[in-house]
């Protein structure tokens, strides 16, 4: 329906204006991870309960705040930055051990709003263009049909999940036209991928040594965010939550400095009372939103082609005399920026929900989902790469947070001190969902609807 958006630029209104072609995604989708440094694992296990290796910063730092002071961006992070945060990842982890159990899981046979949004998430790609294209109208998208016209702009840059270059190479520009709607147009998904196709077909995408110039993956960061927002939103007005963009640009206090934080989305729980909820108030946030729209990303042991050999063991040779772990032992893509920037988000939706009773940013700050009286606060995020999306879940203590804002530690005889591990902080990950692939999203929602049942356990529903 809308996919010629993304092939035809708004000019002087002239048709004749240069075409705004379609690079195809080339690379493999990779997902990065991090682990604890070798540096990391070695002071967890001699460390003593003292306030002064708790959050123990290299030789020759002055003190914690010092050493988070000097950084300016997420790219000067190392991971000797996030050992001194006591930071350990977990991946692939299934949605029931990041609530505590099975109970949360949704059943069709009890929920009927999941049940819907489950149909709805199963109709294939294809029909639901089709649907979009009013060549078919004996299938209803209904809540998502705003997700598959968001899923219908990243096909072409993506490809069916299921498509090889050979059955895409297939497609003759000068075949028939397939059937048009009601309007004598041509589908939207047919339109972007014929383009797609006159682009791949073209001198200036010839990526051979005579070619012009070389392809790109260009799809535009905005599809990328409408896809998962519409993903997600329709899922969450099940639950007595609404996404919003951040009422202030989100920030990360450590005592005196504040870091701008990667965030797109807060999800807040509406009130009950009906004047609140008129006058635009929300409580929370329950939930937070990220959206990463890097797509390329290398192992540490292999910087850019231009980076000469000797170069690259000079830099090595470097980082291992500060005691930096540069790669694992598979060599594998450490994503310490990306991390970094899930930790960063997922502590500063902390703090907003430490500041318990204050109203900002209209919101009512409050810790949604989290055990009356505990020192510990569970912070959920939905975070996306490529087309995909995972829920993130990090589970902080209060005088962590408290820690972070003031520079104060605990009283060591304290007996939540004294049972030990507050100082810890722990990110787990589910695995990422694909958004293309129908079995793959339900799932992806699934996770979704666990999370959200969990957070709004103790809410009152209106």
């Amino acid at each position: 329906m809308f996919g010629s958006w993304s092939s035809y630029p708004v000019g002087d209104g002239s048709r004749s204006a240069v075409i705004c072609q379609i690079f195809k995604y080339k690379g493999p989708l990779t997902f990065p991870e991090y682990s604890a440094s070798a540096v990391s694992q070695e002071s967890s296990s001699s460390s003593s309960s003292s306030s002064e290796s708790t959050f123990a910063v290299p030789d020759g730092e002055r003190n914690f705040y010092t050493y988070f002071a000097k950084i300016k961006r997420a790219t000067d992070v190392t991971p000797q930055h996030l050992d001194v945060l006591n930071l350990s990842v977990s991946y692939d982890v299934p949605v029931e051990d990041l609530v505590g159990g099975k109970e949360w899981l949704p059943k069709d046979e009890d929920d009927e709003i999941w049940a819907e949004r489950k149909r709805e998430l199963l109709i294939e790609n294809d029909t639901a263009y089709q649907v979009m294209a009013r060549i078919r109208r004996d299938i209803k998208l209904g809540h998502m049909y705003k997700f598959f016209q968001a899923l219908e702009m990243v096909t072409p840059y993506y490809g069916m999940p299921d498509e090889s270059e050979a059955a895409a190479s297939m497609m003759d520009i000068d075949s028939p036209s397939p059937p048009s709607n009601d309007n004598g147009k041509r589908p939207a998904s047919e339109e972007a991928a014929g383009t797609a196709k006159k682009d791949r077909a073209s001198p200036e995408s010839d990526p051979s040594p005579e070619g012009k110039k070389e392809e790109k993956f260009s799809m535009p960061e905005r599809f990328r965010d409408d896809l998962v927002k519409n993903f997600v939103e329709p899922i969450c007005w099940g639950h007595g939550v609404r996404v919003y963009p951040p009422r202030a640009p989100p920030k990360l206090h450590v005592q005196h400095s504040k870091f701008s934080v990667h965030l797109n989305y807060h999800i807040h729980w509406t009130p009950t009372d009906s004047q609140e909820a008129r006058s635009g108030l929300v409580d929370g946030p329950a939930l937070g939103m990220q959206i990463r729209h890097e797509h390329a990303f290398r192992a540490l042991n292999d910087p850019a082609a231009a980076i000469k050999k000797r170069r690259k063991k000079l830099m090595a040779a470097a980082l291992a005399a500060k005691g930096i772990l540069v790669v694992g032992d598979d060599g594998a893509a450490h994503d310490v920026v990306g991390v970094t920037r899930e930790i960063a988000a997922l502590l500063s939706i902390a703090q907003m929900r430490a500041k318990e009773g204050a109203t900002e940013k209209k919101v009512r700050f409050r810790a949604i989902g989290k055990v009356e009286g505990s020192y510990w606060d569970d912070v959920f995020m939905v975070s996306s790469l490529h087309h995909h999306v995972s829920i993130s879940h990090l589970r902080v203590s209060k005088p962590y947070l408290r820690f972070l804002r003031t520079g104060k530690m605990p009283n060591p005889h304290h007996a939540f001190i004294k049972e030990g591990g507050w100082e810890k902080l722990h990110l787990n990950k589910t695995k990422y969902y694909s958004l293309m692939v129908p079995e793959d999203r339900v799932e992806a929602a699934r996770a979704l609807v666990t999370v959200l049942k969990y957070v709004t356990r103790n809410e009152k529903k209106m």
